[in-house]
């Protein structure tokens, strides 16, 4: 991937292209993992926040939002849990039904990001939409996959398990 910041740097682009603005983000990309009415988020690095007059920046985008990534792209003081974003869940249902409704998916993750500059609570970005992700970070994923298939088989949805405790035999 790359970024540039300047018109002038377009004429480093040598095939066909998709483009995409950039926002600053404070370096926090939020993921939230869709299975039908379900969702669970969860925040990964990506690109701390760059001023408008840097160098075009090239990169392997793996490199730098992944869960446990390092690169000199992310902030240096790591990204903070959900908790402390004080993340507007339902803007993000509103957004989540929009897209699965207008895409007809039930199963997808959407990648956002928040606006440095907006007030967080009120403003996000959707950056990506991924067909079928790894859904190997949810809690319960068979459950809720399984209520969303006897959902729609109009078949009855059994209650959540409680957890299980490793007695540590």
């Amino acid at each position: 991937m790359m970024i540039f910041f300047k018109e002038d740097d377009l004429s480093l682009i040598k095939c066909h292209s998709v483009m995409q603005s950039f926002e600053n983000h404070d370096g926090v990309l939020l993921k939230a993992y869709i299975i039908g009415d379900f969702f669970y988020l969860v925040t990964r690095p990506s690109i701390r926040n760059l001023p408008k007059e840097h160098e075009p920046i090239f990169f392997n985008s793996q490199d730098v939002s992944k869960e446990h990534s390092s690169s000199i792209l992310n902030n240096a003081c790591g990204v903070p849990n959900i908790e402390n974003l004080g993340i507007d869940r339902a803007l993000i249902r509103r957004v989540i039904d929009a897209l699965r409704t207008r895409l007809r998916l039930e199963l997808m993750g959407v990648d956002f990001v928040i606006p440095s500059n907006a007030e967080r609570k009120q403003h996000l970005a959707v950056v990506d939409v991924n067909v079928f992700p790894d859904y190997s970070c949810v809690p319960n994923f068979h459950f809720h996959l399984e209520n969303l298939v006897r959902g729609m088989l109009d078949l009855s949805k059994p209650p959540l398990p409680a957890p299980v405790f490793d007695a540590g035999v």
